[in-house]
């Protein structure tokens, strides 16, 4: 029941929206993804493979959240904020796998506009109703835990500035290594402009200072947040991968934008699964540990 009135209402609505955005031929597209060009020459036949095609894939990811949710049970206790992640993480790999390996073959750059939009979109109309449907129809008896003991100022300040220093270190040693040292520079461009580029000591000790401060602020909220849902500190791996992969997407689609840097240009699908990967790995989860360790 969970799955099936899940999936279904988040088939259906991500469906519709789709028709009323893209037109009702977007359906021979989903059937594209399996048979090729053909499918494009319409009719009866194909516009239900598409439909049919994606029934049973909505159906798949609902399945995999109720299965997860049968470890993770906080997924059923929270299913507005699981229900908002899902619904993202389900639009990127669609995006950034099934899409590409299909025979649809969509490797094209990703647009910032697109990518907000598809977000939201798929966080609401999918994953929502999926997480919804889970907590009414297959529910489980919440643990009873003891109440957690309070966080001191010191262990506090402890858990943001150890987690968000070594996710700041590392996260900043990678893209030395991988784009070489003069990257602090940009770090400084975003906030003064061209100019940074000149070098020099001061610009690049802003860019460390703006790094780490970024890192700091990302931090904070990851700690004020895992206060109120205290399954933060308890699913540190999980909750870090997530988190990490959410500092890259508002990195990429907000701050840099709207930074001095203005980047817009479209997104590759290797730079986006290479950017969310590194930043799962070396931000999210010394962030979320250390939110464990010194604040739990």
């Amino acid at each position: 029941m969970a799955i099936g009135v899940g999936g279904l209402v988040a088939a259906t609505l991500d469906l519709l929206q789709a028709c009323i955005l893209f037109g009702h031929d977007i359906i021979l597209v989903i059937s594209y993804g399996l048979v090729g060009e053909k499918a494009l020459k319409g009719g009866a036949g194909y516009y239900a493979l598409g439909v049919l095609l994606h029934v049973i894939i909505s159906l798949i990811f609902a399945t995999f959240y109720y299965a997860v949710s049968r470890k993770l049970k906080f997924m059923t206790e929270y299913p507005l904020v699981c229900g908002l992640s899902f619904g993202a993480g389900v639009h990127l790999v669609m995006m950034l796998i099934v899409l590409p390996l299909s025979a649809l073959h969509n490797r094209a750059p990703l647009t910032i506009h697109d990518m907000i939009h598809d977000l939201l979109v798929h966080m609401v109309v999918f994953g929502l109703p999926v997480a919804y449907g889970v907590r009414w129809f297959a529910k489980q008896t919440p643990i009873q835990t003891s109440a957690p003991a309070r966080t001191t100022t010191r262990n506090a300040l402890l858990a943001i500035g150890v987690g968000g220093l070594v996710g700041a270190t590392l996260d900043l040693l990678q893209a030395c290594m991988l784009l070489g040292h003069d990257i602090i520079l940009v770090i400084a461009y975003g906030l003064v402009g061209e100019k940074a580029l000149k070098g020099g000591v001061g610009y690049y000790s802003l860019g460390i200072l703006l790094h780490v401060l970024i890192s700091l602020i990302f931090a904070t909220f990851y700690y004020a947040v895992s206060r109120k849902l205290r399954f933060m500190t308890e699913y540190p791996l999980v909750c870090g991968l997530c988190f990490g992969a959410g500092v890259h997407l508002v990195m990429m689609l907000i701050v840099l934008p709207l930074c001095a840097f203005h980047q817009t240009d479209p997104i590759t699908i290797r730079g986006m699964i290479h950017g969310l990967l590194i930043h799962m790995v070396v931000f999210g989860l010394p962030v979320a540990y250390g939110v464990r360790r010194f604040a739990r």
